[in-house]
């Protein structure tokens, strides 16, 4: 396991309450494009990086069964008391996920694929996805669409947290996130896709 993945998951400690109480879920929207281009409703979905759960269970009447994949102690535990018939939450991350091969139509990744090294998550990916399965990263625009001004002041205060931690030796250490803007790259230079394009 490297230390960057552990670092990772280890920065959501003592977060996850919060963090399933402010975060908003994954729209469907995703949802119905994936199903339009597998051309059926999944049989099983693969979140990596699901967090609390909540871009799991907008899954729910879309699949059969879906599995949240979670490295975090403190996300993966309050995502499994959301465990229902169908769905269910296994700690494990992105790139060692434990599933067998070939069992999964759809594998997502709901603001989370910037956490997980791209090569080994992509690796696994490939290995879990079945023939004609589709692999799918979604991220939003941030911040979310209010008043100029509130972002204006989001804006700002974000380029202070850049500056903290740029300064400060301890915050660059414990963690590292990936740049999203190389998604679409990382995914077609990996070579295990026959199409890839991005939505906006």
């Amino acid at each position: 396991m490297s230390d960057i993945s552990i670092k990772n998951a280890q920065r959501f400690l003592g977060f996850a309450d919060t963090y399933d109480t402010a975060r908003p879920q994954m729209p469907l929207y995703p949802i119905s494009v994936i199903e339009n281009y597998l051309g059926k409703m999944p049989y099983l979905v693969i979140d990596l990086g699901c967090g609390t759960g909540l871009s799991t269970l907008v899954w729910q009447n879309n699949c059969n069964k879906i599995i949240g994949i979670e490295p975090s102690d403190d996300m993966i535990n309050v995502a499994k008391t959301k465990q229902t018939s169908g769905v269910e939450f296994v700690k494990a991350y992105s790139h060692e996920t434990g599933l067998s091969d070939s069992i999964a139509d759809v594998v997502i990744c709901s603001q989370s694929f910037h956490w997980m090294e791209p090569k080994q998550t992509l690796r696994e990916v490939n290995r879990i996805l079945a023939p004609n399965g589709i692999f799918a990263t979604v991220d939003c625009d941030w911040p979310p669409i209010s008043h100029w001004e509130v972002e204006q002041s989001y804006k700002k205060l974000f380029n202070k947290v850049s500056i903290i931690e740029n300064e400060n030796k301890e915050l660059q250490d414990n963690h590292f996130k990936w740049d999203k803007n190389k998604h679409l790259l990382n995914i077609v230079s990996c070579g295990y896709f026959r199409y890839t394009r991005e939505i906006v």
